[in-house]
């Protein structure tokens, strides 16, 4: 789940977008020691991800990846149902090559069912991963959390210029003046719609190793993103939406959340 990745210097190396100080953009090559370099375009792009190495034969061969065109019309009703036990807490600035990333100290969890999931990071996509009415938004937010199982639930939530909540001001400010490892007090609530219902599948994490077995909730309702901040974010990621993938046998169905 993931930055900008244009290779100008050739086959023979692997190049991203990362922050640096300041907030400007700086070109930072792949480690030897790392596993292979990915992307979104050429032959480092989503239809390779499976190639490139044995660990990640998932996004190539696996029957329920993510992201997915999300059905119009009547959704399944199943009786599933959450709560966020969101506080304010630190979040850090990461410096991620795909993204622009934000790390969570401990403190936040997301209830699924009897299943507790703690909110490790938050990260943005440009533009939207999962398609509403077949059509993309301007970007995405995901929340991601993980249980002690190892099980993860990703919160994603669309975002679009004419929606009626917005996120903070003081949030946006920070994200686009902070340098990496910067520290900022937020609530992550805030960066939510408040809803009661979402949908649900079961999915992937839409970067590799493309792992199976994800709790997607996908807010109904948008949040709003200005357009100076849909263009900064473009400007730091690119394009890093992972194509529609085929939903196969899967279902979405509504999960109710409880507490908002």
């Amino acid at each position: 789940m993931a930055w900008n990745r244009r290779n100008f210097l050739g086959s023979f190396a692997c190049f991203g977008l990362s922050l640096a100080a300041g907030r400007a953009l700086a070109v930072t090559s792949c480690k030897p020691e790392e596993r292979p370099c990915w992307g979104y375009h050429g032959g480092e792009g989503p239809d390779h991800w499976g190639r490139l190495h044995p660990d990640w034969a998932a996004c190539a061969e696996g029957s329920e990846q993510s992201p997915i065109a999300l059905p119009g019309g009547e959704t399944v009703s199943a009786d599933e149902r959450f709560t966020l036990d969101y506080r304010a807490t630190t979040g850090r600035l990461s410096d991620k090559t795909h993204t622009v990333q934000v790390d969570m100290s401990p403190g936040c969890q997301l209830v699924l069912g009897d299943r507790a999931f703690s909110l490790k990071q938050f990260h943005f996509h440009t533009p939207s991963e999962h398609l509403w009415s077949d059509a993309a938004d301007v970007g995405e937010l995901h929340l991601v959390h993980a249980a002690d199982s190892g099980e993860i639930a990703v919160l994603g939530v669309a975002l679009r210029p004419d929606a009626p909540q917005a996120f903070p001001e003081s949030f946006w400010n920070w994200l686009q003046t902070a340098e990496t490892g910067e520290a900022l007090m937020l609530d992550p609530t805030d960066l939510v719609p408040g809803q009661d219902q979402f949908l649900g599948y079961r999915g992937s994490l839409t970067t590799p190793p493309c792992t199976e077995g994800v709790h997607w909730l996908l807010a109904m309702e948008p949040m709003a993103v200005g357009s100076v901040e849909q263009r900064w974010l473009e400007q730091q990621m690119g394009q890093n939406a992972r194509p529609v993938q085929p939903l196969g046998s899967r279902t979405v169905h509504t999960v109710l959340r409880e507490g908002s």
